[in-house]
C-alpha cells in the first residue's frame, strides 16, 4: 500500500480558546465537510465574535479586525480532521494531520514567541513521523 501524507500546519488562531461559544459549537459538531460550511458559510459581524471586547489579551498584535480569519483557522483544522477520518482516503493509504507548531519566534510570531523556529520544526518533523509510523 502506497502511504501518502497531506500535512496542514495549523496554527495558534485554530484553537477553541479564541472563539467564541457559539462559533465553536458551530465548528466542532460539524460531522462532514458540507456540513461545515453550512455552519459558518458567511460570518456574522452581529454575533459575539464580532464584538471587540472579545479578542483584547488574545493575540493582540492582530487586534479585532480578524474575528473571521479566527473562524477560517479553526475550519480548516476541523476540515482536516474530518478529512483524516474519511474512509475515501484512508482506504488508498492517504493520511492527513494538521500539525501546530507552537507560537514561534519568527517574523510573523515576533520576538517574544515562547518557541524557538527549531522547536516549531521539531515538531512538525514529529507529527510526520507519527503519521508515517501509523
Amino acid at each position: 500500500m502506497v502511504k501518502v501524507l497531506c500535512l496542514r500546519i495549523c496554527a495558534t488562531w485554530c484553537h477553541r480558546e479564541y472563539l467564541t461559544p457559539d462559533y465553536v459549537e458551530k465548528i466542532t459538531q460539524a460531522k462532514s465537510l458540507e456540513e461545515l460550511w453550512q455552519h459558518c458559510e458567511a460570518f456574522d459581524p452581529g454575533s459575539a465574535m464580532g464584538r471587540p471586547e472579545v479578542h483584547k489579551g488574545k493575540l493582540s498584535s492582530f487586534g479585532t479586525a480578524v474575528p473571521a480569519y479566527k473562524i477560517s483557522k479553526a475550519m480548516v483544522d476541523k476540515a482536516a480532521s474530518l478529512l483524516s477520518q474519511d474512509p475515501a482516503l484512508t482506504h488508498r493509504g492517504i493520511s492527513i494531520t494538521a500539525v501546530d507548531p507552537g507560537h514561534c519566534r519568527t517574523t510573523m510570531g515576533g520576538p517574544d514567541a515562547a518557541r524557538s523556529p527549531e522547536e516549531g520544526a521539531d515538531c512538525l518533523f514529529q507529527g510526520i513521523k507519527e503519521v508515517l509510523a501509523k
